[in-house]
């Protein structure tokens, strides 16, 4: 977890950036230019793009094009200048701007001209580690071949993250060209967008990325769109609770967590681990969690933090004489698991990664009543345990007796430690039920939630700046908090506005990206999201698209998160060329956008948009589902035919809603032209009469 004081060093080394940029001045005058329009940009072709910057107030600044193109303007009391200058259209050239002031030439060269895009991602996806890259020595599957990372002619302006209660002036970043020196720098589904358009357009692409870890919808919306308080109410109460709870973490004894060999575990002392180890704890009065599930969702929103969990079982009294096994399944981060004060395994163990969370119990370990004590840290987007990994439960099982208790379930737990902002140290919270648990739950994380706040930090800055349009990539951080995904509908509508005007476009096309099914979900607010991206298209209009990644969840060939997002790029890449640009063929296709639902009679009919030729794979299980006005699903047989889809069960006389890959576990089936799936949705049907 970071907060806004742990990013205060960045910050000022990226203002320090700003104002180094382009700047050779005399004596007492001061002039910088913002950076998304330094040297090495790329400018989207035909099109009225403002340049802004800082100088001495009162002077006359001059700013002339290679390209036969020249404006003035001059600073205002709050030293800022801005000037609007028309650029040509696309070519492979370099081109350079000239900026004068009274004293000086500041040249911005190396100038690329011709279609740019924005890519916005809530999720925070990492750039590809270095551990993926396929080499010549490397047999890993999961390994991506980064042969092709290497175009003069693809630029990226990576923005620096964070938030802000207020709107900035000036982007924080730089510009970089594509190559696969800098694939550990860059989000690979960016990437191979800007790479196929560039392969495919044979002119210059950039790409404006902006992301913003753990932060849902409603911060990149524009308070302008906000009739009501929320934005100040909310960031005033943060403020005060987050100034208290620094104020009391300042008391508390503290841990390195670096450690003297060098790699990632945590330091195996810490609070409650003497407790824990040596006698049984009192737990009656301790928080619950229910298992398998995230922290994020039952109490423990925005703690980056170690906590213990444990859990007390009833076994047959012969279990001692027995060797036996613990299923945990997956976890995130880290674990020490024990058994009656037996450290049994840890995710940390590389020698256990072949059965993640299944760990061997040594014979005369077990009792009759028998405590299980895991000692879990993560960060709260996904800390928790998702179970294992063939869907069965969490367990404890004898074999040699036949025996199988089912573990999953209420598990007592404890906030032992907490991270520092920078992750450099943990705070050691006290006794059960210490001032963290009772007061701050949920208080200190950064207010990357408040409506508005990525907005003001990262979108304001591009108000003046056209690019040709927008690739979102939505949902997972909005599933966290079921409250977000239920509006989530509205929220996507207003984001579809926001980059609209900010782009100053009233069409501006923009694709979301249907996220694909988590590990582990909590009262099926992903499948609420997906389906709310598809309502929030077709509510918005036109030039609105999703693309399906429902395919490529954790049951997939693409479980690689590196895969994924090279198939995510290259699904973008395919309706860009599609839908914006016109490239019809069988390889440039988008994914089928289920309009509307009608019934005639047992008979659900539903209509799609861009797709000419639907198709359905008999080969799996059903995807699809009718309801009456019960909501009660039931399977249904569907029939694929042009861009209609026809549905029927017996089960349901007088369907009222449909829905189709809704569950987390199912493999969609339903492709549009070139392959390209459709996407997860839930749609209530209208009457021949309503319609």
């Amino acid at each position: 977890m970071s907060t806004v004081m742990s990013r205060l060093p960045q910050t000022l080394a990226s203002m320090s950036t700003i104002l180094a940029i382009l700047t050779s001045c005399s004596e007492g005058e001061i002039f910088s230019i913002d950076p998304i329009v330094s040297s090495g940009a790329v400018l989207q072709q035909q099109s009225l793009l403002t340049i802004s910057g800082r100088a001495t107030p009162g002077i006359h600044i001059k700013i002339t094009t290679d390209w036969d193109f020249s404006v003035t303007s001059s600073t205002g009391v709050d030293s800022t200048w801005h000037a609007e200058i028309r650029t040509p259209a696309a070519d492979t050239l370099t081109h350079q701007l000239t900026i004068s002031s009274p004293n000086l030439d500041h040249f911005v060269s190396n100038i690329l001209i011709g279609e740019v895009w924005l890519t916005a991602d809530q999720t925070g996806s990492s750039p590809l580690p270095h551990s993926f890259m396929a080499t010549s020595d490397t047999q890993d599957s999961s390994a991506v071949n980064l042969d092709w990372l290497d175009d003069n002619l693809v630029r990226f302006f990576q923005m620096e993250p964070g938030i802000s209660s207020e709107p900035t002036s000036f982007a924080e970043g730089k510009w970089v060209r594509l190559s696969e020196g800098c694939s550990n720098t860059l989000n690979l589904t960016a990437a191979c967008l800007a790479k196929v358009l560039r392969d495919s357009l044979n002119i210059p692409v950039g790409v404006i990325s902006v992301s913003n870890s753990g932060s849902p919808c409603r911060a990149w919306v524009s308070p302008e769109l906000d009739t009501g308080n929320e934005t100040l109410n909310e960031a005033s109460e943060w403020e005060s609770k987050h100034n208290d709870l620094n104020d009391w973490l300042s008391t508390l004894p503290t841990i390195n967590t670096s450690n003297p060999d060098g790699t990632d575990a945590l330091p195996t002392t810490s609070v409650f681990d003497e407790v824990i180890n040596n006698c049984p704890p009192d737990i009656s009065e301790w928080h619950t969690l229910t298992l398998p599930g995230l922290w994020e969702h039952q109490g423990l929103a925005g703690f980056d933090g170690l906590i213990w969990l444990i859990k007390e079982v009833k076994l047959p009294r012969e279990c001692a004489r027995h060797n036996a096994k613990l299923y945990i399944g997956n976890l995130a981060d880290n674990d020490l698991t024990y058994v009656n004060h037996t450290l049994v395994g840890s995710k940390s163990d590389t020698s256990s990664w072949s059965e993640p969370g299944v760990y061997n119990i040594p014979r005369s370990t077990l009792k009759t009543r028998t405590t299980i004590a895991i000692r879990l840290n993560g960060h709260h987007t996904s800390a928790g345990i998702f179970g294992p990994t063939d869907g069965t439960s969490m367990r404890l099982e004898i074999p040699d007796i036949n025996f199988s208790t089912d573990i999953s379930g209420q598990w007592a737990y404890v906030a032992a430690a907490k991270f520092s902002t920078d992750n450099n140290k943990l705070y050691l919270l006290g006794v059960p039920d210490n001032r963290y648990m009772v007061e701050f739950r949920g208080y200190d994380s950064r207010p990357n939630t408040h409506r508005g706040v990525v907005y003001n930090k990262m979108l304001t800055p591009l108000r003046g700046i056209p690019f040709a349009g927008a690739t979102c990539h939505f949902g997972e951080a909005d599933m966290n908090k079921h409250t977000f995904a239920e509006s989530f509908t509205e929220e996507a509508q207003r984001f579809v506005t926001t980059l609209r005007l900010v782009a100053n476009k009233e069409k501006l096309p923009v694709i979301f990206n249907q996220p694909p099914p988590p590990p582990q979900d909590k009262n099926n607010s992903s499948s609420l999201v997906r389906t709310s991206l598809v309502t929030a298209a077709n509510k918005a209009g036109a030039d609105v698209y999703v693309v399906s990644l429902a395919d490529l969840g954790t049951k997939s060939e693409f479980n690689s998160m590196p895969r994924r997002q090279v198939e995510e790029g290259w699904r973008d890449a395919r309706t860009i060329l599609a839908t914006v640009y016109g490239h019809s063929s069988p390889d440039n296709a988008t994914s089928p956008l289920p309009r509307f639902a009608t019934t005639d009679l047992q008979v659900v009919n539903i209509e799609f948009a861009h797709a000419q030729k639907l198709s359905i794979n008999v080969d799996l299980p059903s995807a699809f589902e009718i309801a009456g006005e019960d909501s009660v699903f039931f399977p249904a047989k569907a029939l694929a035919s042009g861009n209609w889809v026809t549905m029927f069960s017996h089960m349901v006389l007088e369907p009222r809603f449909a829905r189709y890959a809704w569950s987390d576990t199912v493999m969609p089936t339903l492709s549009g032209d070139g392959g390209m799936p459709a996407p997860a949705f839930c749609l209530r049907c209208q009457t021949t009469d309503e319609k």
